[in-house]
């Protein structure tokens, strides 16, 4: 009833300086009040990156040099001949020392999704699906793996929900 703003997370940094504007000009006793907002804002606000629980970015070991990859520039995780590999959209590809299932706890799901045992894929990755036969489906992703990757009559419906958000 006496509310000042109605905020939801993630916090819009924007959106809260616009509620506390509206609360310094609605409150009478302003000045310890103030004071405690900015000295707790400036002591204790991140941004939602700093916040998430997220793995934001992979330093990959080639050779004796690393390379840093954000997490933005991940296509997919596969595993092949027993090794995990992270590709990019630019199409390198690099040997990272997670396997599939380390990777799915570790990266964020409302962008990646575990398509199958072999391949777990970026929301920005997947060009186009197919119906394929029993139930199945079919991801044609860029960069484009030869063979398409076939989802499971089990994991087909979850994904159409996952892509559908």
């Amino acid at each position: 009833m006496n509310s000042i703003d109605y905020l939801l997370k993630p916090i819009d940094p924007d959106f809260l300086r616009s509620a506390l504007k509206k609360f310094y000009n609605n409150t009478s006793s302003q000045g310890n009040i103030k004071q405690m907002m900015e000295s707790l804002l400036a002591n204790n606000y991140k941004t939602q990156e700093a916040l998430s629980d997220y793995k934001n970015r992979f330093l990959i070991k080639s050779g004796n040099k690393f390379i840093p990859v954000s997490i933005a520039e991940v296509a997919y995780f596969s595993f092949v001949d027993k090794l995990t590999f992270l590709t990019t959209t630019a199409q390198k590809r690099y040997m990272v020392d997670y396997t599939l299932d380390e990777l799915e706890k570790l990266i964020d799901p409302h962008v990646f999704f575990r398509l199958n045992r072999q391949y777990i894929a970026a929301f920005s990755a997947i060009k186009i699906v197919h119906n394929y036969f029993n139930g199945k489906l079919k991801v044609i992703m860029t960069p484009e793996i030869a063979e398409g990757v076939v989802i499971s009559k089990e994991r087909a419906q979850p994904l159409k929900s996952w892509l559908n958000r």
